[in-house]
């Protein structure tokens, strides 16, 4: 018990601030966060979400408050939003939107959702030629007081054509929670916006019962951001 007890304390030390950046667990260039360090440990079977988990994403979308005659969008980040009053609310699945009109033209649309890991391994995370500009924030450092120096993605340059596809890869754990929160600015019509997550198997995410992984509104479960399942 002590020899167990001293792995997990183990795990749960180490801070690492360069790139790659943390998954659930601490962080560090050794630590399960890394995605060049997979930890010896059990998969936990792809029913393990718990009763108490609401599936989704949830979504908040504002009139752009940002300079309509500027694809700089200075400065972009979830804090210019929290003195607005959303035009919108709700949860949905996916963090999509392609070809923008409507309530989606002059958009923006902050998504905040915990990725509930039940497959162990190493996940990508790919931002797709967003228009006008999008970022991401991963793992509860960055999600907690997001800015655009800490985000794990941003693309900025305005045109679907100039901004590639960008992934980053996080090792996480089975059993634990992982805060994502994607932040999306449009100007006029013909916005996109996408963010795919790929699982150890190869499967795309999309919280649907089959998957290894799933969306969730809010942590739940036995298990808060950080904590192993032992």
């Amino acid at each position: 018990m002590v020899h167990r007890a001293a792995v997990i304390l183990s795990a749960l030390v180490g801070i690492a601030i360069s790139l790659p950046r943390e998954a659930i667990s601490p962080i560090g260039n050794d630590s399960p966060g890394h995605p060049g360090h997979m930890p010896k440990r059990t998969t936990v079977a792809a029913s393990c979400l718990p009763r108490d988990c609401s599936r989704g994403i949830t979504f908040s979308r504002y009139i752009n408050p940002f300079n309509p005659k500027s694809t700089i969008y200075q400065p972009f980040e979830p804090s210019v939003l929290s003195s607005l009053k959303p035009i919108d609310q709700g949860t949905t699945q996916t963090i999509y939107i392609s070809a923008a009109d409507g309530v989606d033209s002059n958009a923006a649309i902050l998504w905040k959702t915990y990725l509930y890991v039940c497959q162990e391994g190493t996940y990508k995370f790919t931002s797709r030629h967003p228009k006008d500009t999008a970022m991401t924030w991963l793992g509860e450092e960055h999600t907690k007081k997001p800015t655009v120096e800490n985000a794990d993605i941003g693309q900025f340059d305005g045109v679907s054509s100039l901004n590639e596809d960008m992934t980053v890869e996080r090792a996480l754990l089975a059993g634990t929670i992982y805060p994502i929160t994607t932040l999306w600015g449009n100007n006029g019509v013909d916005g996109f916006v996408e963010l795919g997550i790929e699982g150890p198997d190869g499967d795309m995410v999309n919280g649907s019962e089959g998957s290894g992984a799933y969306f969730v509104t809010r942590t739940c479960g036995s298990n808060s951001e950080g904590e192993l399942k032992v």
